[in-house]
């Protein structure tokens, strides 16, 4: 057990290897990548994403011009839950950095997009028609959801 601030206890053994920074940032850069793509060909709110390392782990920031916003890696080994976790991130910072809109959004239905696993999938999905748009990587293409 390792002492923490406030005398209470951590579960993390000091000499427990954490994963490699390497390995922390292309999972990052898998899980970012799709969502990235959604946003250059199906949103018109201009952001700048990007990987920072700062005390061995990645962090990623989301900023539109006027603020910025940052989070740890998603840690999910499953690629799908850690590709529709990073969409809801960058979403989130986004819609916490402009309020007057939001992105994506369902065109039937003018309602917002969720990021969520369905059917082993990472999708947009209406919640306001209960159906997958697209598969978070390929919004604003004319395939179906994965």
């Amino acid at each position: 057990m390792e002492a923490v601030g406030n005398g209470a206890q951590s579960d993390v053994m000091a000499d427990t290897p954490g994963p490699d920074t390497a390995q922390l940032v292309a999972a990052a850069e898998r899980a970012l990548a799709p969502v990235i793509a959604d946003l250059e060909r199906a949103c018109d709110i201009p952001a700048s994403i990007w990987i920072a390392t700062e005390s061995g782990y990645p962090t990623i920031w989301v900023s539109n011009g006027r603020s910025s916003g940052y989070a740890g890696t998603p840690m999910d080994e499953n690629p799908e839950v850690a590709k529709a976790e990073m969409a809801d991130y960058v979403q989130g910072q986004l819609m916490d950095q402009d309020i007057e809109r939001f992105w994506p959004s369902c065109l039937e239905h003018g309602r917002g997009l969720h990021a969520e696993v369905r059917e082993g999938a990472a999708v947009w999905f209406c919640r306001g028609g209960e159906h997958a748009v697209a598969a978070i990587g390929h919004l604003g293409q004319d395939e179906p959801a994965g």
